[in-house]
């Protein structure tokens, strides 16, 4: 039986290695967990604890056993690591898992206020954008746009948010190291009217 078991554990491992049938690409990229994310769990040996799991929109999946399990803001790879150390200090003894990310939903930008086109622009898994980026694709700012009193509106791991007041000249400064605002998926950018 030890046998059995240590050709099923090493299948298992080559199985996750290789996984070409998973229907999200698994290329370069590092998918960081966020709410909608399903991911297949498998457990060897316990079909009633394996199956697909959705990330709810505080990030959190329910297991049967577990109850409610932290995800969002993870690497799968973290993810797996944290379940199965969940799973082996108080239930199963070396729980052999495999995490599986089944599907995510594209996340997106939103650009809202003074700028030529202002709308929801998507956000693919992996692509990376920054505020110049994203006010770029929405056209550029209108004449009426004040650039040095954008609003960025965050959504916190927590389920809370954080508005950042950003200034586009600070930017575009030669002192900053760091030309521009990475985004976030679903971060808000509100470009407000200039006053007169």
């Amino acid at each position: 039986q030890a046998a059995a078991e240590a050709k099923a554990a090493a299948t298992a491992k080559a199985a996750k290695k290789d996984a070409p049938d998973s229907p999200v690409s698994a290329e370069t990229t590092i998918h960081i967990l966020q709410p909608n994310d399903e991911i297949d769990i498998q457990i060897y040996r316990e079909p009633d604890l394996s199956g697909l799991f959705k990330l709810g929109l505080n990030g959190e999946i329910r297991h049967p056993l577990l109850g409610a399990v932290p995800m969002a803001g993870k690497t799968l790879e973290a993810a797996e690591r944290d379940f199965t150390r969940r799973l082996n200090k108080d239930y199963l003894v070396n729980p052999r898992v495999i995490f599986r990310l089944a599907s995510t939903q594209s996340s997106q930008i939103v650009v809202l206020g003074e700028v030529k086109k202002p709308g929801v622009y998507p956000l693919e898994v992996g692509e990376t954008m920054t505020l110049l980026q994203a006010i770029a694709g929405a056209g550029g700012f209108t004449d009426l746009a004040s650039p040095d009193r954008i609003s960025l509106v965050r959504r916190l791991p927590d389920g809370g948010q954080t508005t950042m007041k950003i200034r586009v000249s600070d930017l575009l400064s030669k002192r900053r190291k760091q030309p521009d605002l990475p985004l976030e998926p679903n971060d808000v950018i509100m470009v407000p009217q200039v006053f007169f």
